[in-house]
């Protein structure tokens, strides 16, 4: 965990039904005290909808409404599904720089 209090999750390849769980065991393992925490998808090359079901039920589990779960640097494919699903508009999406956050929507 950083300075900050957040704690960064990187996602790389596919996240598809064999490997959604890695991707949730890893978001149940933060622990409470992290203040937030952001999902980089930048090596994401496939998502579906078990992964999507991963990213909202983060948010769902008691991190809505503060931004303390944030998709950062999605693929422009990935970035195309959660606009389609709607996920774009509940989870913030921000730039890869941190330091300069900047909101996407």
């Amino acid at each position: 965990m950083a300075d900050d209090g957040c704690v960064e999750l990187a996602v790389c390849g596919e996240v598809d039904p064999e490997t959604a769980s890695l991707l949730e065991s890893a978001l149940e393992g933060v622990s409470p005290s992290a203040a937030r925490i952001a999902v980089d998808l930048s090596a994401v090359t496939f998502m579906d909808s078990t992964g999507l079901k991963v990213l909202l039920d983060a948010y769902r589990n008691g991190r809505q409404g503060q931004e303390a779960l944030v998709l950062r640097s999605p693929t422009p494919m990935i970035r195309q599904l959660l606009n389609i699903t709607g996920l774009d508009e509940l989870i913030p999406i921000e730039s890869a720089d941190a330091a300069t956050t900047e909101l996407i929507r």
